[in-house]
């Protein structure tokens, strides 16, 4: 994994192994809205993501003085 000035805090909360086969989360979000989202803020020096069991979804992201935050709802046609 190659790292980069724009790395933030390590996810608060339980950690995956990218590199493990058990690794198949499945985010059931609008994946279009969420790249929007992510290249909307790649200026950003920090982020955050938070997931509900719930199904909600909230970003945070903050550079400096300014900060910006996010909801997503999880699509309904799926399971969670």
């Amino acid at each position: 994994m190659q790292e980069t000035k724009r790395r933030g805090r390590p996810a608060r909360g339980e950690q995956i192994d990218p590199q493990s086969t058990l690794c198949t989360i499945k985010l059931p979000f609008n994946s279009n809205m969420f790249r929007t989202i992510l290249n909307a803020n790649k200026d950003m020096e920090s982020g955050f993501m938070y997931i509900s069991s719930k199904g909600l979804m909230k970003l945070e992201f903050k550079v400096g003085d300014i900060s910006s935050e996010y909801y997503m709802v999880r699509k309904e046609s799926t399971n969670f």
